[in-house]
């Protein structure tokens, strides 16, 4: 949405995917992105390069820009980052394609590409190749609900700018997926994301975990706190980290064959610090009609994206950070449409929480 976009824009687009194992799905997990910044110095994942230019030509149904292409995954015992991580020239075409490789001498392109599938105009089909791994993969969905269909989520524009989200909660994938562990043929449940932010980046936590029937759980709960100031990957004291205030937090539960999701936005996630080597949250959701759900996220992995950008003719760098923690869920309890909802009805359920910091400008 070039249209929109101000010296404050950034843009993403992502998977974050689910493979099916076993009685369940984790503690498995895969994500990959293309992301992208205005401005004339700008640093994604550690890679600084010339961000996109709000006065670049647009013609032909064609918009050109720098974006980097991450991807991690992990094997179930270990997460491999960087398995994609590059700078790639990128076109996006009202066509229905994003494609960002960039040439090397004596290798193969990397970065990474998205269609719209040339047999269906709702799937997708994704392609990244790095230094440490590649992935090929589709993804559709059931489009029996605003959940596993593509949804506008959020779509905001003033003349000081907005946010525009387009959201698949739910859908399936299945794929071929090559990192130091090796190379596997996963089929799963994933996310998929395509963000225009054209606003300061803003603090955030952000829930979605998966349960072995096939239920989901998320929460999107922005904050205003001590956290917007941060610029260093360390915590406060865990009273001062804890105090913060939610901005229009909101949650929802789904389950497959529901026609719509179950909103209890009543919605709360907690830093819980201990003796490991990351914190653990409390979260729980609830709503008037006594809906609740509670779990502690413990995760067993840490992944870590940021974003600065030079501004002020460069006397200032702003700084944006982005944490991805995997997390086995425990201690699930709750009640849903007065039947009891908890781990041993349930089963055991694994998710992936971004906890994020700083202000973008």
């Amino acid at each position: 949405m070039p249209q929109q976009q101000n010296p404050r824009s950034s843009t993403w687009w992502f998977f974050l995917l689910f493979p099916k194992q076993g009685a369940g799905y984790g503690p498995r997990q895969m994500m990959f992105t293309l992301a992208a910044s205005v401005g004339s110095q700008v640093n994604i994942a550690g890679i600084s390069h010339q961000g996109m230019d709000l006065r670049r030509p647009l013609a032909n149904g064609l918009d050109r820009f720098n974006t980097v292409a991450v991807g991690w995954i992990h094997d179930g015992v270990q997460l491999h980052e960087d398995v994609v991580h590059q700078l790639a020239p990128a076109t996006l075409s009202t066509e229905g394609y994003l494609t960002a490789w960039a040439d090397a001498p004596g290798r193969e392109p990397h970065g990474a590409e998205i269609r719209v599938a040339a047999d269906d105009p709702l799937a997708l089909e994704a392609h990244f190749r790095g230094e440490r791994g590649e992935a090929r993969f589709r993804t559709w969905g059931d489009l029996d609900s605003r959940v596993t269909a593509p949804h506008e989520a959020i779509n905001i524009h003033t003349p000081l700018g907005g946010t525009h989200f387009v959201a698949w909660r739910y859908v399936h994938f299945a794929g071929e997926f090559t990192s130091p562990a090796g190379t596997e043929t996963l089929t799963g449940i994933g996310y998929f994301q395509r963000v225009c932010l054209n606003v300061p980046a803003f603090p955030w936590k952000w829930v979605w975990a998966l349960l072995p029937d096939g239920t989901l759980f998320s929460a999107y709960v922005p904050y205003a706190g001590l956290q917007a100031l941060r610029r260093k990957h360390a915590f406060y004291r865990s009273g001062l980290e804890k105090a913060t205030l939610p901005v229009l937090p909101g949650a929802f539960l789904y389950r497959p064959g529901w026609d719509d999701w179950l909103r209890v936005d009543r919605v709360a996630v907690r830093p819980d610090f201990n003796a490991g080597p990351y914190p653990h949250f409390a979260i729980r959701a609830a709503n008037k009609a006594g809906d609740f759900i509670q779990f502690r996220a413990e995760p067993h992995a840490h992944a870590r994206f940021f974003m600065d950008r030079q501004v002020l003719r460069g006397r200032l760098r702003t700084h944006f950070d982005y944490n991805e923690y995997l997390f086995r869920m425990v201690g699930v309890s709750g009640r849903v449409a007065g039947q009891p909802f908890d781990e041993g009805s349930a089963g055991p359920g694994y998710g992936n929480l971004e906890y994020t910091w700083g202000l973008g400008f």
